[in-house]
């Protein structure tokens, strides 16, 4: 008889389960430097944690985090690359000013491993980082000099985690229960609902009265197949005073949401899933046999069709000034190659023609803003007017191809270019309606002030003037944190610094 926690689609195994499962990780600490200037950082790193740190720090973002609430954990998801457990927590550290109040994030990164399903690998491992603390760099903070922004302190090689059959069984036996306690039948239904729509979307857990156990998040995996639950990124816990929903739900599945939380998720069609109404029924009721009689779940069709080549960022290769990427073929994309977005006016300047061409060119996913200066022939490129034509079209196209992703399209280079969008607007039409409309960019590639370096004179003290000082601080802080490049981080921070 098959041992009962892998009767569990999420936990299946391909043969017998060994007498104990062993996980390589490697841990992280992502939060403010005690007594530094510096902004949020890696504090802390064991030897082979950079090979998951490039961007981490930006997929595992929750709003503002300005709210302690104890400790809570997440589980987000690398796609192949693995999956990421993480504690969030209050911090001690204080900044240069004396500031505290702070979170503070304990990483453990885990490579993604033959047959070992990410639910048993939650189960694991959610545990395991609620446990840690801060001792591991507080203890050592005068070994490091924090005023270097570049500065980590180095951790010892990260001992495996280990969990064994029977401990994995107990672990999924509390985590069924935990999870029963806070959440109910059909609240649970309307989430596995969510998940299952086509496309999915996110599901929140609402009127949460503190963050879900550690055991409980990884039990929303069970009754889910391995594949879909090794794309799924679950967040406990909101620890959030302000949190731009739809930037959320474009890194997280499953979404815990206080029960005095200020924002409010998106509204969504009701979906009627009496697939969704078992898998909360069986879960609720631990009893895998009851899911017996479903589908086996398989990736959409569309989704194994070939996909259009990946376009290298231009960080990464070469770009000429004739900002054309690669063209898909008819086999890959049957067209049109252009979305038909409402075009300038001839006498329009420059700089619309030269956003509208990338806009509405479907195999356009990157636009550098060093190529749209040159592009603009010396045309000074300055804001227009929070009320003009060509303010209203940059706002509109960013809307649009935000909406507009054609099938057999990467989600995430579509959202890219969206982005560079979004961005542009930011900064060539600065006004709060233009923020409103057309939101932060969500990616984590692209800073809202992407543009901003390439501004006429003057360009700084107007834009801070447009957006007004609430915004214009969003900007900068959202800014600082999403520049990748050294050379694009130093040109913003040198904007955003000069007073002139």
């Amino acid at each position: 008889m098959t041992p009962a926690p892998f009767a569990w689609p999420g936990l299946r195994l391909s043969g017998a389960p060994p007498e104990r499962f062993t996980l390589r990780v490697e841990r992280g600490v992502w939060g403010k430097a005690h007594g530094a200037r510096t902004d949020y950082r890696w504090l802390a790193a064991s030897p082979g944690f950079e090979r998951f740190a490039p961007r981490l720090e930006f997929e595992l973002a929750l709003g503002c985090e300005d709210e302690p609430h104890g400790a809570a954990t997440f589980w987000r998801s690398l796609k192949d690359a693995g999956a990421c457990a993480v504690r969030v927590y209050p911090s001690r550290a204080t900044d240069a000013a004396g500031r505290g109040g702070f979170l503070e994030k304990q990483v453990l990164a885990w490579r993604r491993e033959p047959d070992l399903p990410a639910a048993l690998a939650a189960f694991a491992l959610l545990p395991f980082v609620a446990r840690l603390d801060d001792k591991v760099w507080w203890e050592r903070r005068q070994e490091v000099d924090w005023q270097r922004p570049d500065a980590v302190l180095g951790l010892e090689d990260c001992q495996p985690v280990e969990i064994t059959p029977a401990e994995l069984a107990a672990a999924v036996s509390s985590g069924i229960a935990a999870l029963g306690e806070v959440v109910g039948h059909d609240e649970l239904s309307a989430a596995y609902a969510c998940l299952l729509a086509d496309p999915p979307c996110a599901a929140w857990l609402r009127q949460l009265g503190r963050p879900l156990p550690p055991e409980a998040l990884a039990a929303l995996l069970l009754p889910l197949s391995r594949e879909r639950g090794e794309r799924l990124s679950l967040a406990s816990w909101v620890p959030s005073s302000r949190a731009d929903a739809e930037e959320l739900e474009s890194r997280w599945d499953v979404l815990g949401a206080p029960v005095a939380h200020r924002f409010a998720p998106r509204e969504k069609a009701v979906i009627d899933d009496s697939e969704a109404g078992v898998l909360a029924s069986a879960l609720l009721a631990a009893d895998p046999e009851a899911l017996q009689a479903m589908p086996v779940w398989k990736p959409d069709e569309r989704q194994q069709a070939p996909a259009t080549a990946p376009v290298a960022f231009a960080s990464e290769r070469r770009v000429t000034a004739t900002l054309v990427t690669e063209t898909p073929t008819d086999e890959l994309w049957p067209g049109p190659f252009e979305l038909p977005l409402t075009a300038p006016s001839a006498d329009a300047p420059r700089l619309l023609h030269v956003l509208w061409d990338f806009a509405c060119r479907v195999d356009r996913r990157w636009l550098e803003p060093d190529l749209v200066r040159d592009a603009c022939r010396g045309e000074p490129l300055r804001p227009f007017a929070a009320d003009s034509p060509e303010a209203d079209l940059l706002r509109r196209w960013a809307r649009e191809v935000t909406a507009s992703r054609p099938p057999r399209v990467d989600t995430e280079e579509w959202t890219v270019k969206s982005d560079v969008l979004r961005a542009a607007a930011i900064v060539f039409a600065p006004d709060p309606a233009t923020v409103a409309a057309v939101g932060w960019p969500r990616s984590g590639r692209i800073p809202p002030l992407f543009f901003a370096p390439a501004l006429a004179a003057g360009g700084r003290a107007e834009l801070e003037r447009r957006l007004g000082a609430d915004l214009w601080g969003e900007a900068t802080m959202r800014s600082r944190m999403l520049c990748r490049r050294p050379s694009l981080e130093k040109q913003i921070a040198e904007f955003v610094d000069d007073k002139l």
